[in-house]
């Protein structure tokens, strides 16, 4: 028998779907196409004065990024220093990986618990590549491969031989991608945050150290070089403070010597190992109790010679090195000082005097106080080294009074007095004491301040401090956030996902 059909009344296709799983290079194709795709149709809408919300619901993942980078980069406009718009970037992108991040680690529990993956994509007969589970309403399961769907069918329980088994298994993958996105929706005002603050802070200091020496760099070759090459002073000036700026220059978290500073208390407290004083009542405490308790810390590791000889050894890999020496031989401040003062070397008998002291001002400024720093925490490795039949309290003493740098007017008072004994055993060396003494008649108050260094009392408690502050929001706020997430998203997934829950009535 032949069936005629009428005219006008539309046909079932005859011929098999297209639909296929799409691969991952074509996923990564469609994600490239998106944005100029968007783009393309807001602005289509707009001067048609019509838009349809499936179109634009296609490109929701694509506005989304347009948005943040424009949030970005206007809040990136006007930045007073350089790098300033760095962490604005960082945030950005972090939030939209943190976005990303939740419904994968949802889906990939569920993955685990019942072999469903969530995050499949197909790609339809008309070349559009779609989410397989986003609309529960029609999900074409035909993409999935004949052994794949069985494999579902025995995890889901679902008898092979029943002649509804692709309707079961399309009403339980329905049942699961809906209890998937509900918990999504629930978890993403918690998730996004903490996912988002902890991949900011996992990548901010390797992006601004990567920033730092990659902008030094770009300025040194694009700029200083080229100055040099001209022998045109007032360009050589120039490039020069630039490349000064932008290196060691003050007021940025960007330069490199900014990077070197951040870096040096991380260093030197987990040699020490000063992070097992920081608990629940440091930031409780007083100036002075902290203080005491950082001071019988440092007491009894010092003692101990591999510590002292590791925080030499720490020491020495920071520790300046001159110009001349090779790269291979430079520590770190070397390789941040070295080519400025080889730039400055070079460039000195093309620059006029004050030009050039000013240069070499800016340099001594930083790197004596750099210097400065090391020498008192390297004195106080020394005072264990020699301490002999010291003593304990004598000892304690000591301990606390290298911890305790004298300020500058201090040992101006102790050279007025003759006490210059007294003065060079706080200075270590009687050149130190002349060098500031000399800058301090002289007027350069603020490069003799500089030259005593950072005191090591005053080093370790804002070091402290801000580990202790870390400590409480990593340990108290986002490690809980983290823990309360995992064990409700645990308990969700084992007990109530992929579940037939009897209602009231009886029925599944």
């Amino acid at each position: 028998m032949t069936i005629r059909f009428n005219a006008g009344i539309p046909q079932a296709p005859l011929l098999p779907s297209k639909a296929r799983l799409a691969t991952w290079q074509e996923i990564q194709a469609q994600h490239l196409k998106k944005l100029p795709e968007a783009f393309h149709t807001a602005t289509s809408a707009l001067g048609h004065y019509k838009a349809s919300d499936h179109q634009l619901a296609d490109f929701n993942d694509a506005n989304r990024v347009f948005t943040v980078a424009t949030i970005a980069s206007l809040g990136s406009l006007d930045s007073p220093q350089p790098g300033a718009p760095l962490p604005l970037w960082l945030g950005a992108g972090s939030w939209l990986g943190a976005m990303a991040l939740t419904p994968r680690i949802i889906n990939g529990a569920i993955y685990l618990k019942t072999g469903v993956n969530l995050n499949a994509q197909y790609l339809s007969s008309n070349g559009v590549i779609r989410p397989l589970f986003q609309d529960p309403g029609y999900m074409p399961l035909q993409v999935l491969p004949e052994a794949k769907r069985q494999q579902l069918m025995q995890r889901l329980g679902i008898p092979l031989d029943n002649p509804d088994r692709e309707s079961l298994l399309q009403e339980r993958l329905k049942q699961i991608a809906v209890q998937a996105h509900t918990w999504w929706m629930l978890m993403a005002g918690f998730a996004t945050p903490v996912f988002a603050s902890t991949l900011s802070d996992i990548i901010e200091n390797p992006a601004k150290s990567l920033y730092s020496w990659l902008r030094a760099k770009t300025v040194e070759s694009l700029s200083l070089k080229p100055a040099l090459q001209s022998k045109n002073p007032q360009r050589i000036i120039a490039a020069l403070e630039k490349t000064i700026r932008q290196t060691i220059g003050s007021g940025s978290e960007t330069t490199m010597l900014a990077r070197w500073w951040k870096r040096l208390p991380t260093d030197v407290m987990r040699t020490l190992q000063l992070q097992h004083v920081v608990d629940g009542q440091f930031l409780k405490a007083s100036e002075q109790e902290r203080f005491e308790r950082i001071a019988q810390h440092l007491y009894q590791q010092l003692h101990n010679e591999s510590v002292r000889n590791a925080l030499v050894a720490q020491l020495g890999k920071d520790e300046a090195a001159t110009a001349m020496e090779g790269p291979s031989f430079m520590s770190a401040l070397g390789r941040i000082f070295a080519p400025l003062e080889k730039a400055l070397e070079q460039a000195g008998h093309l620059l006029p005097h004050e030009a050039r002291l000013k240069a070499q001002y800016e340099l001594d400024l930083q790197k004596l106080s750099a210097q400065a720093t090391l020498k008192h925490l390297r004195e106080l490795a020394e005072l264990f080294e020699n301490d002999g039949d010291m003593a304990p309290d004598v000892l304690m003493d000591r301990l606390k009074e290298c911890l305790e740098k004298p300020v500058l007017p201090y040992i101006e008072q102790l050279v007025r007095e003759g006490r210059l004994t007294k003065a060079t055993e706080v200075m270590g060396s009687e050149e130190q004491v002349e060098a500031v003494m000399n800058l301090f008649r002289s007027g350069r108050f603020k490069l003799a301040f500089l030259d005593m260094g950072a005191a090591p009392k005053e080093f370790f408690l804002q070091a402290m401090e801000s580990l202790a502050l870390r400590h409480r929001w990593t340990m108290g706020y986002r490690n809980l956030l983290l823990a309360f997430m995992g064990i409700s998203t645990a308990i969700f997934v084992a007990f109530f996902v992929g579940r037939q829950f009897k209602s009231s009535d009886g029925e599944g």
